[in-house]
């Protein structure tokens, strides 16, 4: 999973915005490489405005993080038998 910071806002990084790209498309390197390695590739957490945020926006990416985090591994563990062994 790529947990990446953007100075820009989300719409720098969209097709009508200065990028011209989404950040899944900034990231298709990464992308390519976890396939690459038979690494599971999951969409990416992307924290928009990261100069300066207020605490509130910080708060709240850092639990969309966790969650997500927290996700994927309760779904590896029980999907897994060598956690059960």
């Amino acid at each position: 999973m790529v947990i990446t910071t953007a100075g820009a806002t989300e719409i720098t990084y969209s097709k009508g915005g200065l990028i011209n790209s989404s950040i899944e498309e900034v990231l298709t390197p990464m992308k390519s490489c976890a396939l690459y390695v038979g690494m599971t590739y999951v969409h990416p957490i992307a924290f928009y405005e990261a100069m300066n945020p207020s605490e509130e926006k910080l708060h709240e990416f850092m639990n969309t993080a966790l969650k997500r985090l927290a996700q994927k591994f309760l779904n590896n563990v029980l999907n897994s038998e060598e956690y059960f062994l």
